[in-house]
């Protein structure tokens, strides 16, 4: 390896602007895309950098999710696979799992969707004999 490319690895991220809109081009740092010139005004310091609001970014603490039941009061883990309710979206531990225990805003739309499946199950079902006359 270049002494002088395994240096550039230790300044500072507020020189790194160049090698940044190198490697987002797709330039290889190894490459001699980047001269020696450029190297080294990078480490002197005489660099002269792009507008801070081309390359700000905004870095958030990711939230941490709850890992514990939706019924208030109920301190258990949810079910992986089996504890997301369909119709209000909340993640329920075993005992909670269903619509009717742990009251589901929806419950109704959910008693309608499983009349309405079930109808057409029982329709499709259906035999019926031919009259004789």
């Amino acid at each position: 390896m270049r002494e002088d490319v395994r240096d550039v690895a230790f300044f500072s991220s507020e020189r790194a602007c160049c090698f940044q809109s190198a490697l987002a081009s797709g330039h290889n740092i190894m490459s001699s895309s980047l001269n020696n010139q450029t190297i080294a005004s990078v480490l002197s310091g005489n660099h002269q950098s792009p507008p801070a609001s081309s390359t700000t970014t905004t870095t958030t603490t990711p939230t941490r999710k709850s890992n514990k039941c939706s019924v208030e009061g109920c301190t258990d883990r949810p079910v992986k696979i089996i504890g997301d309710c369909r119709y209000c979206n909340s993640k329920y531990c075993s005992r909670h799992r269903l619509p009717e225990a742990h009251a589901c805003v929806n419950l109704q739309s959910c008693r309608d969707e499983s009349i309405s499946r079930l109808n057409n199950k029982l329709m499709s079902e259906k035999t019926v004999a031919a009259k004789i006359r």
